[in-house]
């Protein structure tokens, strides 16, 4: 159980139309989208300064990776098909909060359940550099807002920072699953995504270091269909901070669990 962070957040003034304005926001100008959740998802693109690369929509669905789509973290493909793996691609958020009784309340932002009778609103955010993204979400039936901002770091790569905000005067304790699925490891090209990805499947390892938060995203050896050994040596890797005593997670059927 964690306790929600009371903190402020930027409140939407009119939560019947979008609007859009500049706002300061940790120190830094950013262009809001208020209630963007009332528009078509639309994407954007963010550039960094060692040749980071993100293609991403309002609700969250990307590609992103190193120089060139060859070296994809997240499968590339065109927009419409990003759409549709946005359940299973990107971010994933799940948060549990208990009701009366024993019961407890499920929400995952950013989903495409947002619509199952709960009151959503959304934000988007872009700074001035174009080298960072905000996406926020409201649940006004919970008193919860959960935010997650992507950024580049030379050292770091592709840095991934959320808040939980509670809303409410009453503090609340929840249970949450957040993280990203669907890493692909190096030495799965563009054309084999699109081509072979059942195979690409098939050959994808991940495992937890020892002792450690780091994930570790490999191939167990390069597809080919030559009759020679050819050992992937290469590894995307991923890592938390910030959460004390938590479980990591290394595929999408432990979350029923």
């Amino acid at each position: 159980m964690t306790a929600v962070e009371d903190i402020d957040v930027l409140e939407t003034v009119n939560e019947d139309e979008v609007t859009g304005e500049y706002v300061t926001f940790d120190g830094e100008q950013y262009y809001c989208i208020a209630n963007s959740h009332l528009m078509p998802e639309f994407f954007v693109s963010l550039v960094g300064a060692s040749h980071h690369w993100m293609f991403i929509s309002s609700n969250g669905a990307l590609s992103a990776g190193r120089r060139n789509a060859e070296s994809a973290l997240f499968p590339y493909y065109c927009s419409d098909k990003l759409l549709d793996m946005s359940e299973s691609t990107g971010s994933k958020t799940i948060v549990r909060v208990p009701l009366s009784g024993g019961e407890f309340a499920l929400w995952e932002p950013f989903s495409g359940s947002r619509s199952n009778g709960v009151s959503i609103r959304r934000n988007f955010y872009k700074n001035e550099l174009g080298n960072r993204i905000i996406l926020e979400e409201f649940n006004d039936s919970l008193q919860l807002a959960f935010s997650y901002q992507w950024s580049f770091g030379k050292q770091f790569g592709f840095i991934r920072s959320c808040r939980l905000n509670n809303l409410g005067a009453v503090g609340q304790n929840v249970a949450f699953v957040d993280g990203i699925q669907n890493i692909l490891p190096p030495g799965l090209g563009q054309d084999f995504q699109s081509r072979f990805s059942n195979l690409g499947d098939a050959y994808k390892k991940s495992e937890l270091v020892n002792e450690s938060q780091l994930g570790v995203h490999y191939l167990s050896s390069i597809p080919t269909d030559r009759a020679e050994p050819s050992e992937g040596l290469r590894s995307t890797t991923a890592w938390h901070y910030g959460l004390a005593d938590s479980a990591v997670l290394l595929s999408t059927k432990q979350l029923d669990a």
